[in-house]
């Protein structure tokens, strides 16, 4: 086996070892943790397993927000927590899927506490949410997430579901007409309440040069008889399509893609708030990434599945 075999993207250093072997070594580097590779009975190495390394910045940033939420930190606010997070994987090209998967964890515990705790939220801090997730789900961060899928970890799941539980919070405080959106690389957010019959996502009443304006993708929700003020939240991600757990549901059976089917458009996710209606229609249009696809169906990400 060579050298260069024997080296990964994170300079660990695998040893020979016996065919049919897990080995485990410590993180290199600032991390806590340890690294697991097998080598296959071939004497080929498969993909190296960082999901147990936490950069120590991010695992600090963990036992915070666990100190925060029950109440014996010093921050008086979630945003703080949020905006270090935010500084520490913007441009990082270190971080590993244990730094991603720890992330997802601390978006999770904040989007749950926030849910009960609505007087902190702010556009700022919905603006410093969105660049966060917008850092994790950038493409030099994909490999990663993608050894998370392989290991059969939640992976992008986790921090999909995080965004939409945040996201819906906000319809607990918005009062009046409102609209806010947030663009990013990889992700765009919206949030907002209105009383007209007709809502679409992502707005393209409002000039943006994010790439969702190149998009065909919308959802929109016409209301026939309706009352009151209508909440909404949606979100589009740009480029995670492939990064689905690479299976099916139907009727309750699971059923591997096997290569029959792909994910060929960007994820859009939409809920609606806090309104009566009796009749309405939502129309759902997918631009489609490739063309080379038959037989087209719609999809539903399940966040709970397995």
């Amino acid at each position: 086996m060579s050298k260069s075999e024997n080296v990964d993207n994170f300079h660990t250093n695998w040893s020979k070892t016996v065919e049919g072997t897990l080995v485990m070594v410590a993180c290199t580097g600032e991390y806590t943790g340890n690294a697991s590779r097998y080598c296959r009975s071939d004497g080929k190495w498969e993909v190296p397993n960082y999901s147990k390394c936490i950069s120590n910045s991010i695992e600090q940033i963990k036992e915070q927000t666990a100190k925060f939420l029950s109440g014996a930190s010093d921050y008086d606010n979630v945003t703080i927590i949020l905006n270090n997070l935010e500084n520490i994987t913007r441009d990082n090209n270190k971080l590993r899927s244990g730094d991603l998967n720890a992330s997802s964890d601390i978006l999770n515990e904040i989007a749950k506490y926030i849910t009960n705790h609505t007087e902190e939220l702010s556009v700022d801090q919905l603006e410093i949410f969105g660049s966060l997730c917008d850092n994790l789900l950038h493409e030099r961060n994909h490999q990663s997430w993608g050894e998370l899928n392989n290991e059969g970890s939640a992976g992008v799941t986790s921090l999909v579901s995080a965004v939409t539980e945040y996201n819906d919070a906000f319809d607990e405080v918005i009062d009046g007409e409102f609209s806010f959106v947030v663009a990013k690389e990889n992700v765009v957010m919206e949030v907002g309440k209105t009383s007209s019959d007709e809502i679409t996502v992502p707005n393209r009443l409002t000039p943006s040069d994010s790439w969702i304006s190149d998009s065909a993708t919308e959802i929109k929700l016409k209301k026939n008889i309706c009352s009151g003020l209508t909440g909404y939240s949606s979100t589009f991600y740009r480029n995670i399509s492939h990064l689905f757990p690479e299976y099916l549901l139907q009727n309750g059976d699971i059923r591997p893609f096997n290569g029959s089917y792909g994910v060929n458009s960007i994820i859009a996710e939409f809920t609606v708030h806090g309104t009566t209606c009796s009749d309405y229609t939502l129309i759902i249009k997918f631009d489609h990434l490739l063309e080379n696809y038959s037989k087209p169906l719609c999809g539903h990400w399940d966040f709970s599945a397995p």
